[in-house]
């Protein structure tokens, strides 16, 4: 009997056994690695093995190119083969920089210690790399926006991916959008560290990708307004692709947000570099993940031989950083009805934050430092007056301790107790609705 002519469920069953299951995430590959070649293959023999294998192909795609992605969406979904019915297969995408799932780039010298000529190369191959995935969102942009002018559907979210739960970014990206601008903001921002001092070519490199970086959050907003995925999960905070708007690109989003928003922040990749953070999207609830490795402290005797916590790694600075990022939200202004909003509150969840904190205990295990001394000592003479005003604490997790304790740091979101230091959930009414909740977890990937 020829294959074609097989009963339905028995050629669906060889369909699938050519599906190749995905890597592992965060397993370093290449395209090859997860581009489902054999059932490309199979869709394009004729109309049957078109809808069987598209069944099985668009269920979990995983994209590093938009715009090839989406090719043909602009066209009548009417016809029995078209761009709008196979992807209404999709329930869960992945979307990757392809930069960063071609090769795994090559380890250079750190940028601010590159000399002219060095500058230079290092900058002219990094705007080279950068133009595949800014103009893959340009076109896809441009195909979404013809998509939106031709008005033919009223509801797009019935027509666009309208059975997506999950749109995951970066699970295989191997960081060279986040290792390239981490360099460049570190060096435009610490210039006494180059070996060039009066260099400025960072600060144009900045511009240069900044402006070509435009149209991405153009095609970042459009096509999160139209897909609506459920869940939002970030792997990564920098890049054409990572959907991390700012919030002057999320009027679209704030229309109908993810239900919930989900960040893994990676503190185990050179943390001595400046750190990007999440955004936090408005009106749904932020989960931040902190990844980080516990690696031995270390501590060093100073001239009156007392000792002092020196913090190579950064992350005290890191933790300081994060506090003040979150302290400085603020809800952008959008006209949009409150009545499509599932909540009317922001809500941050953050796991694992005293990974990035340092405390050491004294006698009767009193703590004798904490923060590398950056907050606290023993002297405690530089903590905030406890009347100053603070956001109101949600409750004390612990409530069998004096109550006799003074919040410090951004919006008082730790405090310091005989157990050591402790961080504050708090809640803010007005003229925000914003809660922040610190928790712990294993920190395990969704």
């Amino acid at each position: 009997m020829p294959l074609l002519d097989l009963p339905e469920e028995i050629l669906s069953s060889i369909v699938s056994v050519v599906y190749q299951s995905p890597p592992g995430v965060g397993v370093y590959c290449t395209r090859k690695d997860f581009h489902q070649q054999d059932l490309t293959s199979l869709l394009r023999v004729n109309k049957r093995l078109f809808h069987l294998t598209s069944n099985i192909l668009y269920i979990h795609p995983i994209v590093d190119d938009p715009h090839q992605f989406l090719y043909g969406i602009d066209k009548s979904p009417e016809k029995a083969i078209s761009k709008a019915n196979v992807l209404r297969n999709v329930k869960y995408l992945d979307i990757q920089h392809k930069q960063s799932t071609r090769d795994k780039y090559e380890e250079q010298n750190t940028y601010n210690r590159l000399k002219s000529a060095e500058r230079e190369i290092w900058e002219d191959n990094v705007l080279g790399k950068s133009k595949d995935d800014i103009e893959n969102c340009e076109k896809a942009f441009e195909l979404l926006n013809r998509l939106v002018s031709k008005a033919i559907f009223n509801d797009f979210s019935d027509f666009v991916m309208p059975n997506l739960d999950t749109l995951r970014v970066g699970v295989y990206d191997q960081g060279w959008w986040v290792d390239k601008m981490k360099k460049i903001m570190f060096d435009n921002k610490y210039p006494e560290s180059r070996s060039i001092p009066h260099s400025a070519s960072s600060r144009n490199l900045l511009d240069e990708i900044q402006i070509e970086l435009e149209i991405s959050y153009q095609f970042q907003r459009l096509f999160l307004a139209l897909v609506k995925p459920k869940t939002l999960i970030r792997n990564l905070t920098a890049g054409p692709l990572s959907f991390n708007l700012p919030f002057n690109a999320q009027e679209d989003v704030l229309l109908c947000p993810p239900k919930q928003v989900i960040n893994y922040l990676n503190y185990n990749i050179d943390r001595r570099t400046f750190k990007s953070h999440p955004v936090i999207i408005p009106y749904t609830i932020n989960k931040w993940y902190i990844q980080c490795k516990h690696k031995p402290r270390v501590i060093q005797a100073d001239e009156e031989e007392e000792d002092i916590y020196i913090d190579y790694e950064g992350l005290m600075v890191s933790l300081e950083i994060l506090l003040q990022h979150i302290s400085s939200f603020k809800l952008p202004i959008t006209n949009h009805n409150d009545n499509y909003r599932e909540i009317e509150e922001t809500i941050l969840e953050v796991y694992d934050i005293d990974k990035l904190e340092y405390k050491e205990y004294g006698e009767a295990g009193k703590v004798k430092l904490v923060a590398g001394d950056q907050w606290i000592g023993d002297s405690e003479d530089h903590l905030m007056d406890s009347k100053q005003h603070f956001p109101t604490r949600i409750s004390s997790k612990l409530t069998s301790l004096p109550l006799k304790r003074k919040r410090f740091g951004p919006w008082g979101m730790m405090e310091l107790t005989p157990q050591g230091l402790a961080f504050v959930d708090i809640k803010i009414e007005d003229p925000l609705k914003f809660t922040v909740l610190i928790k712990n977890t294993s920190s395990e990937y969704i």
